[in-house]
């Protein structure tokens, strides 16, 4: 039982480009997967900028509450160097 070359041709071409088309998809599925990690990447970054602007926030909001208190505290003062100007100026026209 003779094989010759015309027959063993179209099946070693075929083998060929079975294995070719395997290989790309494994190639293909191997720069999904790398896809997949820079997802979860791109999800770690996004929970870190999250917090990040929780704690900006948090701050900002302690600074706003010290703020209003000491706006508080001159508002106070000045109203008591108002009072104290009234009694001097009443006081020395007498």
């Amino acid at each position: 039982m003779s094989i010759n070359f015309a027959t063993l041709a179209p099946i070693i071409g075929t083998m060929a480009t079975a294995g070719g088309i395997i290989f790309h998809i494994g190639s293909h599925s191997e720069k999904l997967g790398s896809l997949g990690l820079k997802v979860s990447a791109l999800e770690t970054k996004e929970e870190y900028t999250n917090k990040l602007l929780y704690d900006i926030h948090g701050k900002m909001c302690v600074f706003e509450e010290k703020f209003n208190e000491i706006d508080g505290r001159f508002n106070h003062v000045e109203s008591e160097l108002k009072e104290i100007k009234k009694y001097v100026c009443s006081n020395y026209k007498k």
